[in-house]
């Protein structure tokens, strides 16, 4: 029985955070400023998105299509090897 190694579960992360929660992460930054509003495009941007961390920070202009709004991520920034495709909402 020593050797016997256990199964992997898999975490559901459907729902990590609760609403209210949600509400207050984007009350943090000042939208008023540049960098409180970047850092609100950000998060809405992880969120809607579900994108990882790295993958927002690897991002590049020449990724972003917004006329078309979409953002591409090469499969060399993410863990799968295609290329990914999300459709942004637009913002009103």
């Amino acid at each position: 029985m020593i050797n016997v190694r256990l199964l992997k579960q898999d975490i559901d992360l459907t729902n990590c955070f609760t609403d209210e929660e949600i509400k207050e992460v984007l009350r943090q930054p000042n939208q008023k400023d540049y960098i409180g509003y970047r850092d609100y495009v950000a998060i809405m941007l992880l969120l809607d998105s579900g994108l990882r961390a790295n993958e927002l920070l690897s991002l590049h202009s020449k990724d972003i299509d917004l006329q078309n709004r979409f953002i591409t991520l090469g499969g060399e920034k993410i863990k799968i090897a295609y290329h990914a495709l999300f459709l942004f909402p637009l913002i009103q």
